[in-house]
């Protein structure tokens, strides 16, 4: 995404947040008081998507081809690629799905971090080789076959 778009959404959390009267945790303690933290969850999951509708129309008038998302495990890249994809689809583009989960190396090949344990989140534990050859296949409207971790 370009400038604009993520400096508009940090403007976005701030007026989510006035909209919801939650501007500070003690805002946020007294909802779950008055029992409305049901409701604040879904006022937000509506606001999150009608913001996936405004970024789908800003990837469809920008003709962007190639799209990532990034960010720290369990931070909900997979759940957003996946609603970005409907909503893409809902302004009739094709987009397809790539997981970086899926382009795991074999077990085997996978680094021990400093704790002894296999380390999934180093970057050589990724088939970087394969990802960016089949990224640049599709890029050149080639049909790939997608591994499955």
């Amino acid at each position: 995404m370009d400038d604009t778009i993520m400096g508009s959404g940090l403007e976005v959390e701030r007026q989510w947040s006035e909209y919801l009267g939650l501007t500070t945790l003690a805002d946020l303690n007294e909802q779950l008081k008055k029992g409305w933290i049901p409701e604040v969850i879904q006022v937000c999951e509506a606001m999150h998507d009608r913001r996936m509708v405004q970024i789908a129309e800003h990837i469809k008038q920008s003709g962007k081809r190639l799209i990532l998302l990034a960010g720290p495990s369990s931070s909900g890249k997979t759940t957003t690629a996946k609603k970005l994809c409907i909503q893409l689809r809902a302004e009739g583009l094709r987009p397809i799905y790539l997981g970086i989960d899926d382009y795991y190396k074999e077990r085997e090949e996978i680094p021990f971090g400093e704790d002894g344990l296999r380390d999934f989140e180093s970057i050589s534990a990724i088939d970087t080789e394969l990802f960016n050859r089949q990224i640049g296949e599709l890029l050149e409207g080639k049909t790939v076959e997608v591994p499955h971790f």
